[in-house]
């Protein structure tokens, strides 16, 4: 199985890139379970039983339900997270593996994946898991240790762009201050992070990039994750029945605001946009 993850800061583009790739017979697709972030990893660092309950039932909660374009609709199918559900118990005997023939950490988050993606990817009879996670960018570099094979898109956006998207969120920063300490706490440790993948595993896209040339962007996608592309056509035209809003802060932005979000944001997206990786 071929494992991909579309990640980002929130409101960078993740949704569209995995509608339009998702497209593909070939993906078996998977929204936001947030497993990595949520549940493997700080089970693995803390290592506690409770916490990883509670944490994995969030997980299935969270993977059910997402709110798009203003509607709340079912973010995986109820089969995908009823299988999640069944199988908490066999995740954590996983993780908690121990004794004579304990398994190397790495080893272990791969037997999770397989089972809790993989087997449900090969079921379906696809051959590239993909799921779209925002935040799997803050822990990439850890994710393919344990999946050598695991391929990263990373998402980016004028930040200008991204903050008045989030300011709107339940879940997003409400001001400028809040929102430039947390651009750049993401962005720098997703810098960091992905310092440990293999540069022929790591592409960056620009939404702006996307939207303005989207069957480009979006073969240049397809050839990275090694896709066939009989499905463009569909793909190009999601893209392009969509409204990315972009150059939306000229509109909605006080000067002073903009000037805020770009004397620290810019000079991390600008190194990010010189990076190897952008088509």
């Amino acid at each position: 199985m071929n494992y991909g993850f579309i990640g980002g800061y929130g409101r960078s583009g993740t949704t569209v890139a995995m509608l339009a790739l998702s497209k593909s017979q070939e993906v078996f697709p998977l929204m936001e379970t947030q497993l990595f972030n949520e549940v493997v990893f700080p089970y693995l660092d803390g290592n506690n039983i409770e916490g990883f309950r509670q944490r994995y039932r969030r997980f299935v909660s969270v993977s059910a339900d997402m709110e798009f374009g203003g509607k709340k609709s079912k973010k995986n199918p109820p089969s995908v997270t009823a299988y999640f559900s069944k199988n908490e118990q066999a995740v954590l005997s996983m993780l908690s593996a121990s004794g004579p023939c304990d398994l190397d950490v790495n080893l272990k988050v791969r037997k999770v994946i397989d089972l809790i993606f993989g087997v449900q990817a090969h079921a379906a009879g696809k051959n590239i898991c993909l799921e779209k996670s925002p935040r799997i960018i803050t822990v990439a570099g850890r994710v393919v240790k344990a999946l050598p094979e695991a391929k990263f898109i990373h998402m980016h956006r004028d930040p200008k762009d991204v903050y008045c998207s989030v300011r709107s969120k339940f879940w997003g920063p409400k001001n400028v201050p809040q929102f430039v300490k947390s651009y750049q706490d993401v962005m720098e440790k997703a810098y960091r992070e992905m310092r440990g993948v293999p540069d022929d595993q790591y592409m960056t896209v620009q939404l702006e990039d996307l939207v303005r040339e989207p069957e480009a962007c979006i073969r240049a996608m397809v050839t990275f994750l090694d896709m066939g592309d009989d499905f463009i056509d569909e793909a190009v035209a999601l893209v392009q029945a969509g409204d990315a809003h972009i150059g939306r802060w000229s509109r909605e932005m006080m000067l002073t605001e903009a000037h805020e979000v770009f004397d620290v944001c810019e000079p991390i997206y600008e190194k990010w946009k010189e990076m190897n990786w952008r088509i």
